[in-house]
């Protein structure tokens, strides 16, 4: 994003969107092939809930002063560089945050992440827990026939089929107690 102001990029999946040798010249220590980077008078944004991997730089903030006031938080930034390209070209050729930008410019808040390149505290590593971005809805995740039923039957009559729902039992479903034999 150049030059964007007060933009807001959430929800959004970024995976494997170049290769290991773009490289700003052969000299280069670190490439500039990125997920999502904003670059320019980029201020202000809030960049929220993304999932952010498989390439060489997962969040690229350009350098040059300008880039301030951005909010960047709860997004899952891991697997950048992949170790593949680790591997081949080394450990310094990326990060999952890579920010040129001045320290203490932007906000990072509650990311998960592994590795930070840039000037200031780290926000980094922090991989966090498995429940701590569960969805609220539980079946939401799930692609079976009583999840699309669930979803489908959120409201007692629907248009897409012109009929009555039947009454679907609570999340999760009570489990029954099991009979014991003497």
């Amino acid at each position: 994003m150049v030059s964007s102001k007060h933009n807001r990029v959430r929800l959004n999946t970024f995976y494997g969107n170049g290769s290991a040798t773009s490289k700003d010249s052969l000299s280069a220590a670190n490439s500039n092939n990125f997920d999502l980077g904003l670059f320019g008078a980029s201020q202000n944004n809030l960049v929220e809930k993304n999932k952010i991997g498989g390439n060489i730089n997962g969040l690229y903030l350009g350098g040059g002063g300008n880039v301030i006031g951005n909010i960047i938080r709860r997004n899952v930034i891991l697997g950048n560089p992949p170790a593949e390209s680790i591997r081949e070209f080394g450990v310094s050729i990326g990060a999952d945050i890579q920010d040129f930008s001045a320290a203490g410019t932007n906000t990072f808040e509650g990311n998960r992440c592994q590795s930070y390149v840039g000037a200031g505290p780290s926000p980094c590593p922090n991989v966090g827990q498995p429940q701590e971005m569960r969805s609220k809805r539980p079946w939401q995740p799930l692609f079976g026939i009583e999840s699309r039923r669930r979803l489908e039957c959120s409201m007692p009559y629907t248009i897409s089929t012109g009929r009555f729902c039947p009454r679907l039992p609570a999340w999760p479903l009570p489990v029954k107690p099991r009979r014991t034999i003497p």
